[in-house]
């Protein structure tokens, strides 16, 4: 039976020297191997809710001002050494090159950095090493440069350093920003890989990216949550619209037929099979 490995209760933050708040009263939990989608427009508090799960937030924005309670794989993410809970979350920020040293000469020395820094014996390094690299197709990597890396290679590398640290709760704070569309592709069977052996938390842009992908959504506007669920009802109802949030491109060609033709209907295209089949009635 599944359980919550993340659990947020009224939980409301404002970064130092601003008076409004970042995130506001907010309530919801994650189950153990659940993968979440948090989505919503530009300031609707994604990136802050991330830093502050992972426990970041209160050790790197300092003067802030928190109220509630973060429960992270048992642990208080607001008090929590931060050396403890890197070794249960993995964060992925979305500007990858911060977690880029300068200072390590090759990929493969770059990955292992983390991990020296928490004590793994070398043998243990260089078998998780290969493993993520496996699993990403970086392989190829190993010997380069890391200054000299694209934006898609960076971000791959990166994800790969985290990885290597086998958290428990993995936390991607939009990966795709700097991916094309080959790179995209390539996340999205990663996440599928890892689905099932670990809780995800995935912040993304790019609509079409979650169908199928993501077992349920958080949704946010403003630092409240508006939505809390499956993912499926939310976009293939019409609260993705109502909301400005955002839907699959061919959810959104539906949505714009349906309007112009006045045909109804009670149900949106979930999948980009299922806009397919509407798309062939409506012509």
């Amino acid at each position: 039976m599944a359980h919550p490995i993340i659990t947020v209760e009224d939980f409301s933050y404002s970064y130092r020297a601003s008076t409004k708040k970042a995130l506001d009263q907010l309530s919801f939990s994650v189950d153990e191997f659940e993968c979440c989608g948090i989505i919503g427009p530009s300031e609707a508090g994604k990136s802050t809710l991330c830093y502050a799960i992972a426990s970041v937030l209160p050790h790197y924005f300092s003067g802030g001002t928190i109220e509630g309670r973060i429960a992270t794989a048992g642990l208080d993410a607001l008090s929590i050494h931060l050396e403890a809970m890197m070794k249960r979350v993995g964060l992925l920020m979305q500007n990858s090159e911060v977690f880029l040293t300068g200072i390590k000469p090759t990929v493969r020395e770059e990955i292992a950095f983390s991990m020296e820094n928490l004590g793994i014996s070398r043998s243990e390094i260089v078998e998780r090493i290969q493993s993520v690299m496996d699993e990403l197709g970086i392989g190829h990597l190993a010997q380069r440069d890391p200054l000299t890396l694209s934006g898609g290679e960076t971000q791959r590398v990166a994800l790969a350093s985290v990885l290597a640290l086998n958290p428990e709760i993995l936390i991607l704070d939009e990966p795709t920003s700097s991916l094309d569309q080959e790179g995209v592709r390539d996340l999205k069977l990663v996440v599928r890989k890892l689905k099932g052996r670990k809780t995800i938390l995935l912040v993304e842009q790019r609509m079409e990216l979650l169908p199928g992908l993501v077992d349920s959504v958080l949704v946010l506007r403003e630092g409240r949550k508006v939505y809390r669920g499956p993912a499926e009802p939310f976009f293939s109802g019409f609260d993705c619209f109502e909301e400005k949030i955002g839907a699959p491109v061919w959810t959104r060609i539906c949505y714009e037929i349906g309007n112009r033709t006045n045909r109804e209907t009670g149900v949106l295209p979930y999948t980009y099979r299922q806009a397919l089949q509407e798309l062939s009635k409506a012509h």
